[in-house]
């Protein structure tokens, strides 16, 4: 792992989207309003808000280890304020983030402190909640869908052990605060790091309203890919890493960043390693594509070009991946798809629709095929549209996408793609031509895949006679 990915982890702040992304990278409990009159930067400080209940959208990781989370219900632990000597150490932050953000607070930013232990049991409280549970039960789905999962696999456990390995902080906006993870005095250069990173989540959301552009419905409990969503996240995101590395750079002396990449050595990131990549890979989007979007923008206009993202910002991971595109106004083609229903029966229900985008497409056929292949065949992508059913019965998925392109050609290169992914999936060439379908059947799945009608079509599942019904209804319209 570099020192870049080290830096990216060790500042995560995942949460209202992604995430991700991650997967679809979001917020349940999204944001609350806000006071209706701004207060003066100069005023006197009213006592802090009380901190509300569960994990809010932002946050970064921690370098500790942690136990298991209990299955018994757990308390929400009540976070301690700034001893006045910790509070001056990030007066002193907000200052030089305010200058070189170039935006001053509107309202005040409640600050807490929580050690590891009471942000471990938040971890589980938060996910004891039933909607988190099915939540997390519809991501396992739509991941085992992709064959990111083996089925039964235990996504609670991985997601709840990635959080508690790698968050240590966090911006609420319910709250409009900032909590700080640690079980020392809050005075060294990594706290100032990630204070500084939250403390611009804070301010975005001040001036640019986010649950006005549509992120207080997401949450970041659910792994399902979510194209808009990720593409706002990394937005978000972007704009915090950018704003985080002309801190390093310009506020940080040697010394300090000496200290700081000491910090990154010991970082952990076990379970961030063995985690499913599509897990992994939505975890990390919104940082890296995002600063590199977000540094596309800077380096056109300087901060004033971040700013206007929010007003028209981006809507797929496309334009994240290429911020030419964005500044283009390439927008995403809508694909329409029918109802698969009457070819499964009432036993299935539909957990998932929407679009995919270019990075989840990316994701999937990396599964089986070399990453500079995927990202060649994937990068004319158009739009698409994508649905996942489940049986509850018999623990089966189906997974049926619609996608189109940019070209004729590179219609054509992902068609020949997918081809490719079947043959590497099912180890041989096509069992079968199938109404203008290349299709394989093996012992638990079954797939086709078709260039037909504008789009290249692709659906799975877990056996032949189901899979082509399917692509017969695909067909039909």
């Amino acid at each position: 792992m570099s020192k870049r990915q080290r830096l990216i982890i060790m500042i995560l702040a995942i949460g209202d989207v992604v995430v991700f992304l991650l997967l679809g990278a979001a917020i349940l409990y999204g944001f609350l309003n806000r006071p209706a009159g701004p207060v003066s930067p100069s005023a006197d400080l009213a006592a802090p808000p009380t901190p509300t209940e569960g994990l809010p959208p932002t946050w970064t990781p921690s370098p500790t280890s942690v136990p298991e989370a209990s299955a018994s219900p757990t308390p929400t632990p009540t976070p301690r304020p700034l001893t006045p000597e910790e509070a001056e150490v990030l007066d002193q932050v907000e200052g030089q983030v305010v200058a070189l953000r170039g935006l001053v607070p509107l309202r005040p930013v409640a600050r807490w402190v929580l050690n590891e232990t009471q942000f471990h049991l938040r971890v589980a409280h938060r996910y004891q909640q039933s909607e988190e549970q099915e939540a997390l039960q519809r991501a396992a789905i739509v991941l085992t869908a992709f064959d990111w999962l083996v089925p039964g696999t235990d996504i609670d456990r991985i997601w709840q052990g990635l959080l508690r390995e790698q968050v240590t902080g966090f911006y609420d906006p319910r709250a409009e605060a900032i909590y700080l993870i640690s079980n020392a005095e809050i005075s060294d250069v990594h706290d100032q790091v990630v204070f500084a990173h939250e403390l611009d989540h804070a301010l975005q959301d001040q001036y640019f309203d986010l649950e006005g552009m549509g992120m207080s419905s997401v949450d970041w409990a659910t792994l399902a890919p979510a194209d808009r969503s990720l593409a706002l996240r990394a937005l978000v995101e972007g704009d915090a890493m950018v704003l985080q590395e002309r801190y390093i750079e310009q506020v940080l002396t040697d010394a300090d960043r000496l200290a700081l990449q000491q910090e990154l050595e010991r970082a952990p990131h076990v379970r961030l390693d063995a985690a499913p990549k599509a897990v992994r890979e939505m975890f990390l989007f919104p940082y890296t594509y995002g600063e590199s979007f977000a540094t596309a923008l800077y380096e056109r206009e300087g901060w004033a070009a971040i700013n206007g993202a929010y007003a028209a910002p981006p809507t797929s991971t496309e334009q994240i991946l290429h911020p030419d595109r964005y500044l283009a106004g390439d927008a995403p083609i809508p694909v329409p798809i029918p109802d698969l229903q009457p070819g499964l029966g009432d036993e299935w229900t539909l957990v998932h629709e929407g679009t995919l985008g270019e990075f989840w497409l990316r994701l999937y056929l990396e599964n089986r095929l070399e990453p500079t292949r995927v990202v060649t065949a994937t990068e004319g992508w158009g739009g698409d549209y994508g649905v996942v059913y489940f049986n509850r019965t018999s623990g089966e998925t189906v997974l049926a996408l619609r996608s189109v392109w940019d070209t004729m050609e590179d219609a054509d290169e992902f068609y020949r793609t997918a081809v490719a992914y079947g043959e590497a999936r099912f180890g041989r060439a096509a069992d079968e031509q199938y109404n203008g379908w290349d299709c394989w059947d093996g012992e638990s799945a079954a797939l086709c895949v078709t260039w037909q009608q504008g789009y290249v079509s692709l659906v799975r599942g877990p056996n032949l006679l189901i899979v082509e019904a399917l692509a017969d209804l695909l067909l039909e319209e």
